[in-house]
């Protein structure tokens, strides 16, 4: 499942998908007072992020024998540390 998840991600994005574009301000010094950029978010890596890593956690820890509390606080701070990063990129 872990390996179907990533391949079709990585298939979407191969085909022109799976990604949007964001406007970025750049303002330089004197000579060119401001620029505006669009650059592309690949957000299909962040959601196919979201569901690969806390299915390879969840295997690493019901491997190391860890409890039921333990794992879930495990997935919850993977699942929100890559959302913050998406959040993040969406705001500069």
């Amino acid at each position: 499942m872990i390996t179907l998840t990533a391949a079709l991600s990585y298939f979407v994005m191969a085909q022109g998908g799976g990604h949007s574009f964001h406007l970025v301000r750049v303002i330089h010094h004197k000579k060119h007072p401001t620029e505006l950029i669009f650059r592309p978010i690949y957000w299909a890596r962040y959601v196919e992020w979201a569901i690969t890593s806390p299915l390879i956690l969840l295997d690493l820890t019901v491997l190391a024998g860890l409890p039921g509390v333990k794992i879930l606080l495990a997935l919850f701070a993977d699942i929100a540390m890559i959302l913050f990063v998406l959040l993040c990129l969406l705001r500069l």
